[in-house]
């Protein structure tokens, strides 16, 4: 509507085509119309009553209703009251006469892939997202992605996470794009045509489901990450929420998921953000920080999954507690983590699975 509103006003100025013929500048004003708003720039920040937070919540909450989603997003299920407890938390969307899940509604596997630090595979529910994706020397072929993937995840703007090579390959006018606020804001330049932007603040919440609508209906919700100073690169973290079992999986690109130690004080973050069952990281030493938060918070956290390659991005000088946690005797390596999960009582029952290129691993399988 948008775009025939500007058609319409340009149409009055050059109303026939001689018109245009003589005022060249009115053929460029229309093809100029049709780039700006070619791009289905989405923002899903859970606008009106329904939101991330009332469909899944450790306190009592009643049925949602079925919403008009975003440009190129699905519809999620309706779900079904839940008491508050986290073990019924596991039922959400079930039904006294449901006789278990499916197993394609309760998968959860991750893979790593390609070249990059955080390009990996999340297959959650049925829905089968692509985040990161740094392709070069994978089998994953960028020009197909639209067709092997429900919806690809761009987290950061930072060139090592958003690898310009690869999203240029791909079709991006058949991608279904979900994105950071400034990794959006980078897509939108690229007039793609499907793209859901999640803002910061507790307001940035998208819903996602497989093109058949045959598994789960997945939540994701936005928290905040590195750069807890004014002076400091702000980032994005991510919880992605199984809206049929309430499974949660916590992410951010440089590894500090709600900031370093999850001791951010950023106002309006929900409690769904603390109470994660799975974190994906890129370096053991800020996972450490931020698992002990989050345990202090109250988050049963079943395994932390180290993503493959070097340790964290973050330079030293921007990052400099980091030497701080060397000090204390955490170094990026498995051996030297789990002695700590072992020396931490809320941790101890906590898994570590170092990732592996190519290789799936069944989350469930950690529980």
């Amino acid at each position: 509507q948008a775009l025939q509103d500007q058609v319409d006003m340009t149409s009055r100025k050059c109303s026939t085509a001689a018109a245009m013929e003589s005022r060249p500048g009115c053929r460029i004003l229309v093809l100029s119309a049709c780039l700006l708003f070619g791009t289905r720039n989405t923002f899903c920040p859970g606008y009106g009553h329904y939101s991330l937070h009332s469909l899944v919540s450790r306190t009592s909450r009643s049925q949602a209703k079925s919403f008009e989603s975003p440009v190129g997003l699905s519809e999620p299920k309706q779900v079904q009251s839940v008491q508050s407890t986290r073990s019924q938390r596991g039922r959400l969307g079930a039904s006294p006469d449901d006789k278990g899940f499916s197993e394609l509604k309760k998968q959860l596997n991750i893979k790593a892939v390609g070249q990059g630090r955080g390009s990996f595979i999340l297959e959650m529910g049925g829905v089968k997202i692509l985040v990161n994706p740094n392709l070069e020397g994978s089998r994953v072929k960028p020009e197909t992605v639209h067709e092997d993937f429900d919806y690809v995840f761009l987290t950061s703007e930072e060139p090592e996470f958003f690898h310009r090579e690869t999203v240029n390959k791909m079709k991006l006018t058949k991608v279904k794009f979900v994105a950071s606020a400034k990794a959006g804001q980078e897509l939108t330049k690229m007039m793609v045509r499907n793209l859901a932007v999640l803002q910061n603040g507790p307001g940035g919440q998208c819903y996602l489901q497989s093109r058949d609508k045959s598994g789960a209906a997945i939540g994701i919700l936005s928290a905040p990450g590195a750069g807890g100073m004014p002076w400091e690169r702000q980032e994005q973290a991510f919880v992605f929420v199984n809206l049929e079992n309430g499974a949660a999986v916590a992410y951010e690109a440089f590894g500090q998921y709600l900031g370093k130690g999850a001791a951010s004080s950023k106002p309006g973050i929900p409690e769904e953000a603390y109470q994660v069952d799975y974190l994906i990281t890129p370096d053991l030493r800020e996972a450490a920080g931020v698992a002990s938060g989050l345990a202090e918070k109250g988050a049963k956290l079943k395994a932390v999954l180290r993503l493959p390659g070097e340790g964290n991005p973050l330079d030293e000088d921007v990052n400099p507690l980091t030497a701080l946690d060397r000090a204390f005797g955490i170094e990026d390596k498995a051996e030297d983590f789990q002695a700590f999960l072992k020396g931490e009582s809320s941790l101890a029952e906590t898994n570590l699975v170092m990732l592996k290129t190519d290789e799936a691993f069944d989350l469930n399988s950690s529980a």
